[in-house]
């Protein structure tokens, strides 16, 4: 037990330092883990409440201004819906943040071992069950999925368990965990993977709703490449295209800037379209964090596993492998 309490600890951010975008709210949740086998600790939420009723989640919230840090915040909250103390939990580091576009909110999931019995207390007027649940079974039983709701597409993950059905925010951070600190070596998202990364539609939806202005990184001003074809597109649909290339002065009738730092300070870069080798992406994440650019998005075939972790860390959504343009005409209804 102790050799896995370490290898999960070497895994996770010990130390998570979440800026949350203008506008959005920070959160914070615990992937408890209970046992030697071991189990995941996770609630389903009372069937009378007006958020996410009858939904199976990590116990969670937002922090409070007393909170002395989002870690504090984990620690309150679990105690509160589940009666665990903070010094019964040994946390063990943090999972890179999630995003939720509708919601606005910047989660920070923490993962710690419940020291000891694992005794549960729950706030009746909150939580309806607590569900325990082997990390084994949640790994087997992990698929993917694409559901309509609503007018919505739900893209993503889904774990059917104990007659439960795992979703959303919460199956992304269970999938996080599964692919950083569980999966054999073989098993994990290497670097560079052609598997696309996105959410779900009604958060695509609101990022390119919300977006003004798009940084296209690579863009060419040779009208037969694929990056300048698809930013006149942007650009005709109403968004501001910022060209960052350094072998360009100007394109699309705007000027071209060698980097995103070299973009003014007083220039808000809602959306980071990335044509790039997928090698390349990393110190590209970590330009979109320092200009405090709101998505990282990476087109047709470029996937890479730190830039994501980079930009997730610096609280940017994440969107890998798929064009910016298809997604925007299919949701749109465009031919």
């Amino acid at each position: 037990m102790d050799d896995l309490r370490e290898r999960i600890r070497a895994a996770l951010d010990p130390s998570p330092s979440a800026v949350p975008a203008p506008g959005d709210r920070l959160a914070a949740v615990l992937l408890p883990l209970s046992g030697s086998e071991p189990s995941i600790v996770l609630t389903r939420r009372a069937d009378h409440l007006s958020r996410h009723a009858g939904e199976i989640s990590f116990p969670g919230g937002l922090r409070h201004p007393e909170d002395a840090d989002l870690r504090e915040t984990a620690l309150r909250e679990t105690e509160e819906e589940l009666g665990i103390a903070p010094d019964s939990v040994d946390v063990l580091g943090a999972l890179p943040p999630v995003h939720t576009t509708v919601s606005a909110i910047l989660v920070v999931p923490f993962v710690g071992m419940l020291e000891g019995a694992a005794g549960f207390t729950p706030d009746v007027g909150e939580i309806a069950e607590v569900v325990v649940l082997p990390v084994p079974r949640l790994a087997e039983a992990e698929t993917e999925v694409e559901w309509a709701i609503d007018r919505e597409v739900y893209r993503g993950y889904r774990y059917e368990v104990g007659g439960h059905t795992i979703w959303g925010a919460t199956a992304r951070i269970l999938h996080g965990f599964l692919r950083i600190v569980w999966l054999p070596d073989d098993d994990r998202v290497e670097e560079g993977d052609p598997e696309p990364y996105l959410p779900g539609d009604a958060e695509l939806r609101a990022i390119l709703g919300d977006a003004r202005t798009i940084a296209v990184v690579g863009l060419s001003s040779k009208p037969h490449r694929e990056s300048y074809e698809i930013a006149e597109y942007l650009q005709r649909k109403g968004y501001r295209i910022l060209p960052i290339n350094p072998r360009e002065t100007e394109v699309l009738g705007q000027e071209a800037y060698p980097t995103l730092l070299d973009v003014p300070s007083d220039v808000r870069i809602d959306v980071v379209d990335v044509f790039r080798k997928a090698a390349d992406t990393p110190p590209l994440a970590e330009q979109a964090v320092r200009v405090g650019a709101r998505v990282l998005w990476l087109q047709d075939g470029i996937v890479n596993e730190e830039a994501r972790r980079i930009a997730e860390s610096g609280g940017l959504t994440v969107v890998m492998g798929v064009c910016i343009r298809r997604t925007r005409k299919r949701l749109t209804g465009e031919g």
